[in-house]
């Protein structure tokens, strides 16, 4: 699908993970073991591409002052990156791990970006984004990126031909959205549970304690809502619109919303007035295309 991925990490994090057999305030502890990692949510996405045998870009917003210490991790695993360096510190977290495995974090803020940094950012983008690109952004944003300046980022992204899937902080409008319509958007757990309450009506529910979706009681592996249509089939290479999926690899049912794409609702979506559960026929066949393809349409 993609023939070139690039992960960026706006905010990435140096994470101190240190063993104690326990925490006395007030008095010296002796370091068990300790652990130091390159990390941010973009970085293990590349990371965990690494692992699949799936070539990608990192690009990084480094602190100039410790930027070493970001690095030696990557280059001991192998990930291949470029570093865009940025006045400051690169925040440093340290994580206690007691031997009753209490696990005692400490955050630390990071730096701040100058507009100088952006405008490298956009000219790198540039130059590596082409057709068939994916971008995924993902993380909180640092003091001097603002959502303005991300959407920007987003829309150069869309220009050069390139994709964007999207898991940050960022709060845009559905119009701001529209502008670049992202290949995906990782919503978090609250966003899950305010747009559960459009499913109730229908025997859809979520538990956002054990993250699982449910419909009538039972556990939802595949859950996909076509928002907008164009009316082409998903799989006939003419499908225009916005789809979202979830659900749940233990799952025991699929199942699918039906929307009336001549009316929109307040969001510009179909109005939704149903979901349907996969036959046992398509479950059936979800799961051969799953195991030969990570496919899941019914």
């Amino acid at each position: 699908m993609f023939d070139h991925i690039i992960t960026l990490s706006l905010n990435p994090a140096i994470d101190a993970t240190l063993w104690v057999e326990g925490i006395q305030t007030g008095a010296d502890n002796a370091v068990l073991s300790e652990k130091y990692e390159s990390a941010g949510k973009a970085m293990n996405v590349s990371r965990a591409l690494r692992i699949y045998g799936v070539e990608s870009l990192a690009l990084v917003l480094a602190g100039a002052h410790n930027r070493e210490r970001y690095e030696e991790p990557l280059k001991r695993e192998g990930i291949r990156y470029t570093i865009l360096p940025v006045p400051g510190y690169t925040r440093e977290n340290i994580a206690i791990v007691e031997e009753s495995r209490t696990v005692t974090r400490f955050l630390r803020e990071g730096f701040t970006v100058p507009y100088e940094a952006v405008e490298e950012l956009l000219l790198l983008l540039g130059r590596e984004v082409r057709e068939r690109t994916l971008v995924v952004i993902s993380g909180t944003l640092p003091a001097g990126i603002s959502d303005q300046i991300l959407l920007d980022i987003c829309l150069a992204i869309r220009e050069r031909g390139g994709l964007v899937a999207l898991d940050t902080s960022a709060r845009f409008t559905l119009e701001e959205i529209g502008r670049f319509t992202p290949w995906l958007i990782k919503p978090n757990r609250k966003e899950l549970e305010e747009m559960a309450r459009e499913y109730e009506a229908f025997g859809v529910t979520y538990d956002i304690k054990n993250d699982q979706w449910y419909f009538n009681g039972e556990k939802v592996r595949f859950f996909r809502d076509v928002l907008t249509s164009n009316g082409e089939s998903l799989t006939g290479g003419k499908f225009k619109g916005a789809m979202r999926t979830m659900g749940c690899g233990d799952g025991t049912v699929d199942i699918y919303t039906v929307r009336d794409y001549a009316h929109l609702d307040a969001a510009g979506n179909g109005t939704l007035t149903g979901i349907e559960k996969c036959s046992r026929e398509e479950f059936d066949r979800n799961t051969q295309k799953e195991e030969q393809a990570s496919s899941g349409f019914c």
